[in-house]
């Protein structure tokens, strides 16, 4: 499973309700992992807060427990595809969005976040 920005981000905060929901995650066997973009997200998180250090050493320890999925020619081809198709039907996402959803479709993989509405029209599998 991948594990979108705002769901790390919310384990980097110690959320209550997210580390409950992680932990039941955590109960299964499952290979947890992130995308450049996701990386992308939270580096420019750490340099634009007021807290670089801490942040930077927070982030850090916690990308160690995942998988980094590497970009590659078929994800790019599927993000050019997704990215116009919804453009087309007027339900645009981001590009950011757009590029996570094309590794979540491409490997076939959930995505474990807390912007449901932001994914809903992709057609990935989501876990919220």
């Amino acid at each position: 499973m991948i594990f979108d920005t705002d769901y790390l981000i919310k384990i980097l905060r110690n959320d209550k309700e997210t580390m409950i929901h992680l932990k039941s995650l955590l109960e299964q066997p499952n290979e947890l992992f992130i995308t450049h973009v996701i990386l992308w997200e939270l580096y420019q998180g750490v340099y634009k807060s007021s807290r670089v250090e801490f942040n930077l050493k927070q982030t850090e320890e916690l990308i160690q427990f995942f998988t980094i999925i590497p970009f590659t020619q078929a994800i790019a081809k599927r993000f050019g595809f997704l990215l116009n198709d919804l453009r087309k039907k007027g339900t645009p996402i981001g590009v950011m969005d757009t590029l996570i959803a094309s590794v979540a479709l491409e490997r076939d993989f959930p995505l474990v976040t807390r912007n449901r509405s932001h994914f809903e029209k992709t057609g990935i599998r989501i876990i919220d």
